[in-house]
């Protein structure tokens, strides 16, 4: 598995804005209160699940976050909802330490970098539990 990212030495922004080519993938709809909200998350994350899960991950990389509308409805095959347990709205965050010796060329010309994964960490928040993955193991519980 790998994580592709920017090449900070080959990235031209502005030759991208002027071709209409730059984006913010959604992100720009991300209102203050969102945003609050998941940094908050992250926190959670960073400050309870990680050592609960007993994982040390140096400088993990976010690589993916999914909002949730609603648990009860929420009917991806990609992430499948973890436990019924989970309810309300939520979110899911996945976490990728990489190998950052590892990079390479992801294509031709060399805009990105293509880096080794070693090990991931999802984990499916609702208000008042967690669930947490570690690479392909059971999913586990934390209260909040």
């Amino acid at each position: 598995m790998v994580v592709n990212a920017s090449n900070p030495h080959r990235s031209d922004q502005s030759q991208a804005a002027l071709a209409g080519q730059i984006g913010f993938s959604g992100l720009h709809l991300v209102d203050s209160v969102e945003f609050v909200r998941r940094m908050e998350e992250l926190i959670f994350c960073r400050g309870k699940v990680f050592p609960a899960a007993g994982i040390v991950l140096s400088d993990p990389w976010l690589v993916m976050v999914e909002r949730v509308a609603d648990w009860a409805t929420w009917a991806s095959t990609v992430l499948p909802r973890a436990n019924p347990a989970l309810t309300g709205d939520g979110f899911i965050f996945k976490f990728a330490a990489v190998d950052s010796s590892s990079a390479v060329n992801a294509a031709n010309p060399p805009y990105r970098l293509a880096f080794t994964v070693s090990n991931t960490l999802q984990v499916q928040l609702a208000k008042n539990v967690a669930f947490w993955q570690f690479d392909s193991q059971p999913f586990q519980r934390l209260d909040r």
